[in-house]
């Protein structure tokens, strides 16, 4: 019996994804997919346009066999972060054999070359960061600079540097080959939408379409109504979906916009370069553009420039808001290990893991959160907190939004199908 490992957001789970899990069994020879999955807030700085268990349950019902919740201080992280943070807790799975990503690029080997030279990071590939970061360039910008001029040339290298899943996908290997991981590595090519595609892939029959999340999230902002997306998604998902429709559903950075200015006020004066993502520098901007806050999102494209992008931005103030700072966990920067496992949903044909005498995992697996305390070792627990804390926020949004009460996670237990 095999397992892969998925590492998702499902934001929300479309067809695409459903795809991913079945292409991901048959390219691997799998019989189950375990997926990692992002909790309430997410890689690009932003919230889940659904809570957690709400996007669990879409995940079980369309193929995923168990889903294991990734700590929110490396879902809301760089593409090397939410890697790291990732491939460390797919590790602690004793059962997971492989791990299959999503890619525009299918050549498993010349990511893992690259993977190779951002991992050993020779003098050639130092220098070129800093002379491009001199010039202006962000460093995602700076490090495809340098990466491509440490490799032999070929016309497919800028395209596979310049994407957003084959970056992730690179960082993915990279990240298992940081911790000499027995997991092995696969890639699958996207298919029919690109990551960042803004529109609807149409279906004049009415027949099922992979269309991107981005295109999916502007389809109901432009809709008002999850109808719109029905050829988008699975039908249980779409199903899901539609009653956390005016309940949990939907939920963007807005949602967040008095509770950021309430802290960032609370913070007025103070070096904000504690916060994880936030230098000196975009510390004193934020401070100093403070009086011209509005919202949440005309916040962040005010802070915006050559140097901090979007999403670094987005990142820089998730992390303020929920108070993850640089050096809260001993050691977490190296991401060896994840302290814990959090179990958000299982399929019951899938229980045999745990009952297995087999399954003895490195760390402890929370089912039940108020034992987590006496289960977790001490700095482990600092990392449980921030995600109680951040659940609990986004929950309240919810509540602000919709008057609808959402079970905190002390009284909800894993989703089981």
């Amino acid at each position: 019996m095999k397992t892969v490992g998925i590492i998702a957001e499902y934001n929300p789970f479309h067809n695409g994804h459903q795809y991913h899990i079945e292409k991901a069994k048959e390219l691997t020879g799998s019989d189950h997919a375990v997926v990692v999955m992002s909790g309430d807030f997410l890689q690009r700085g932003i919230p889940a346009v659904t809570d957690k268990y709400t996007r669990t349950r879409m995940a079980l019902a369309c193929g995923a066999d168990m889903v294991f919740e990734l700590p929110v201080r490396y879902a809301c992280g760089s593409a090397e972060y939410f890697a790291a943070g990732s491939a460390a807790l797919l590790e602690q799975l004793p059962f997971v054999d492989c791990l299959c990503f999503g890619s525009e690029c299918d050549d498993i080997t010349l990511l893992s070359s690259i993977a190779d030279v951002l991992l050993e990071e020779p003098e050639q590939f130092r220098r070129i960061i800093k002379e491009k970061q001199k010039e202006g360039l962000s460093y995602p910008a700076a490090r495809k600079y340098a990466a491509a001029a440490c490799l032999p040339h070929s016309p497919a290298l800028d395209t596979v540097l310049a994407t957003p899943n084959n970056i992730l996908g690179i960082e993915y290997i990279k990240a298992l080959k940081k911790i000499n991981s027995r997991i092995r590595p696969y890639c699958l090519a996207r298919k029919d939408a690109g990551y960042h595609d803004p529109l609807l892939n149409p279906s004049g029959d009415g027949t099922a379409v992979i269309s991107s999340a981005t295109a999916i999230r502007n389809a109901y902002h432009t809709e008002r109504s999850v109808q719109s997306l029905r050829n988008s998604m699975p039908a249980m998902s779409y199903q899901i979906l539609k009653e956390a429709e005016g309940f949990r559903f939907p939920i963007d950075e807005d949602d967040l916009s008095s509770f950021l200015f309430y802290r960032l006020s609370e913070l007025a004066g103070q070096d904000l370069s504690i916060y994880h993502d936030v230098s000196h520098d975009l510390g004193c901007r934020i401070h100093h553009l403070l009086s011209e806050y509005t919202t949440f999102k005309e916040f962040a494209k005010l802070l915006k420039t050559k140097q901090y992008t979007l999403t670094r931005i987005n990142r820089s103030l998730i992390h303020i808001l929920l108070n993850i700072r640089h050096f809260t966990i001993k050691n977490s920067a190296c991401c060896k290990t994840i302290p814990y496992l959090r179990l958000l949903g299982l399929n019951k044909d899938a229980s045999f893991y745990i009952k297995n005498s087999l399954f003895h995992p490195p760390v402890p697996l929370i089912t039940k959160t108020a034992d987590a305390k006496e289960r977790i070792c001490p700095d482990g627990f600092l990392l449980f907190q921030e995600d109680i804390y951040a659940s609990s926020l986004y929950n309240y949004c919810i509540y602000q939004k919709y008057r609808c009460k959402v079970p905190d996670d002390y009284r909800m237990s894993p989703v089981i199908l």
